[in-house]
């Protein structure tokens, strides 16, 4: 791909991804608003905020990644938008044999996601192994009562290739588990986004959204969610895979438009 004269880069969960059925979302409306010819998605539906804050990372260092060959973060003029997650989720090798791999960037994550087939996938979604070093996913979805990612009569989890023993190490250490250590280390993980980006950008720009726990020196790069502008809202049949409907997007960001 060659680079054309802006790129907007989204690194999230769920709240960033596209929807598959209708492609309605506040971010490209905001990509257009910044005169951006083209959008980089790296979100994924269950990401923790490790992996969100990894991704974002090596999206401004630039790091080589399988298959991101030129496209590269433009300190000049490229946009990141970081959207955070809630405490409650994990990243951990995918079994005790695998190791994290420092030469392939963000392919050590998992980004093959089966079991929610209606999220478009990120851009370099072939060069990545669908059988990945590490495994980010939320708790409740793995286990719990009910939880949506696991065959309880054979307790298995549904396409996400974990064994048994993995499942149970994640029920042995979600009890140890402390939401208010979880915040405090995501707000220092977007701390060090922030250094990372403030120490290349020259005429970049960052944004972060989702991230109501957060350092001094992230605030002024906060902008106001959807449930802050536009309150509480129950999901509606029509509700896309990102959560809010097309017209919630269409009127979220005309209301983001007075923090622009």
């Amino acid at each position: 791909m060659s680079q054309p004269g802006k790129t907007l880069w989204i690194a999230g969960d769920s709240y960033g991804t596209f929807d598959k059925t209708d492609g309605t979302h506040w971010l490209k409306q905001f990509a257009y608003y910044h005169n951006c010819d083209r959008i980089f998605n790296l979100s994924r539906g269950g990401f923790d905020s490790t992996a969100i804050t990894y991704t974002a990372g090596e999206i401004i260092s630039n790091n080589d990644w399988p298959g991101r060959g030129e496209d590269r973060f433009e300190h000049s003029c490229d946009i990141l938008v970081v959207i955070g997650t809630t405490p409650g989720r994990f990243c951990y090798l995918r079994d005790p044999y695998k190791q994290f791999d420092y030469e392939l960037s963000i392919a050590n994550l998992n980004w093959h996601t089966p079991y929610l087939e209606e999220q478009v996938p990120m851009p370099w979604i072939a060069h990545m192994p669908e059988d990945s070093n590490m495994f980010s996913q939320t708790y409740n979805s793995i286990i719990g009562e009910h939880p949506p990612l696991k065959n309880n009569d054979q307790n298995e989890s549904i396409c996400l290739d974990l064994d048994n023993d993995a499942i149970q190490h994640l029920e042995e250490t979600v009890v140890y588990q402390s939401h208010q250590w979880d915040e405090c280390l995501h707000s220092q993980q977007l701390a060090g986004v922030v250094s990372a980006f403030e120490s290349r950008a020259d005429g970049a720009q960052l944004f972060l959204t989702h991230t109501p726990y957060h350092m001094e020196q992230v605030a002024k790069y906060i902008l106001p969610d959807a449930k802050q502008l536009l309150g509480e809202s129950p999901e509606e049949p029509n509700t896309l895979v990102n959560h809010l409907t097309a017209q919630q997007h269409n009127d979220y960001f005309d209301k983001l438009l007075d923090h622009l």
